[in-house]
């Protein structure tokens, strides 16, 4: 299934907790949530935009257009675990807080001085966790929007942010070969790990697997590289794309890790051995965001053809592949 509605870059895509909608962001400054079953019948969103209230009323197969508080670029979006809020990034210097069934926003999460790339819910939603050009990562009170710690004067930019399961360790990456993981306890340096990627440049993404003990980065090389979150050490390094891999997700089970591509595919790898299990291919141009939904059998991506795509994820020796 595509989605047409984003008139720029799409640069972020989630999947809710229950599965049931797609949330999108993109260059377009808007940030929509779709039904995941392109839906049947009429919804209404509410927002603002430079201080003036909107409506607008759109079929649910077109998306439900949530709302374009935001005055530039969207970079990331992330649902709460509950599914019941959205946090958004953006070139404007801030992150929003969004309810997922109005559009109402919440919070406006402000201090960041520069564009905001990456932004994450702590599993309990308690915390927000978001990080820069500035530099900077910093962690939010989610029911208040207070800053409650801040971790300055990195040695690159920001470009994403996890939390582990239990909310206690963040792993960052930036416009370096650097993976950093934090203790937000003691509000200090963990791990630094290099990549050590044969092109100098960002890694565009990192998380932690469902079980806490790997971290898989995507890198501009063109590789994929799983390491152990407790040591740093290298596990296994996946190569197939043939160019910088923008995104990387793991399938919620852990058996299966999805990466998306400037070579416009995106690919399914084995977690435990590597292996290249399935290219898929229908993008027209770069493949910037990738996320698998909850039971691991749909993915849902979006880049540079302003499209989002719903593809069928379940394994190929399933008895349900058609």
């Amino acid at each position: 299934m595509t989605l047409e509605a984003h008139t720029g870059q799409v640069s972020s895509v989630a999947i809710s907790p229950d599965g049931k909608w797609i949330a999108s962001a993109g260059s377009d400054r808007w940030v929509q949530i779709w039904r995941s079953d392109g839906g049947q019948e009429h919804s209404l969103a509410i927002g603002s935009y430079n201080n003036m209230v909107y409506s607008r009323k759109a079929l649910d197969d077109q998306g439900i257009l949530v709302n374009r508080g935001h005055e530039s670029f969207v970079t990331s979006v992330a649902f709460q675990r509950s599914g019941q809020q959205i946090v958004s990034g953006s070139f404007d210097k801030t992150a929003r807080v969004w309810n997922s069934e109005s559009g109402e926003q919440i919070l406006v999460l402000t201090g960041h001085e520069g564009t905001v790339h990456g932004v994450a819910f702590s599993d309990d939603g308690q915390m927000i966790a978001t990080g820069g050009d500035d530099r900077t990562v910093r962690i939010w009170d989610g029911t208040s929007g207070d800053e409650i710690q801040r971790i300055s004067d990195l040695e690159s930019i920001v470009r994403c942010v996890a939390f582990n399961h239990d909310g206690t360790r963040l792993v960052t990456s930036g416009s370096g070969q650097l993976i950093t993981t934090w203790s937000l306890e003691s509000q200090a340096t963990e791990l630094s790990i290099q990549t050590g990627s044969e092109t100098n440049g960002p890694v565009y993404s990192v998380s932690f697997s469902p079980d806490d003990q790997q971290i898989i980065a995507a890198c501009k090389d063109g590789s994929l590289k799983v390491f152990d979150s407790d040591r740093g050490e290298l596990i296994m390094e996946l190569k197939g794309h043939t160019g910088p891999v923008l995104a990387a997700s793991w399938s919620h089970n852990g058996e299966r890790i999805v990466s998306a591509s400037a070579d416009k595919t995106i690919k399914i790898w084995d977690a435990s051995t590597g292996q290249d299990l399935l290219t898929l291919y229908g993008h027209g141009n770069q493949v910037t965001t990738v996320s698998f939904g909850p039971q691991d059998e749909v993915i849902a991506s979006g880049g540079y053809d302003a499209t989002v795509r719903i593809w069928d994820a379940r394994p190929l020796d399933s008895d349900e592949k058609k």
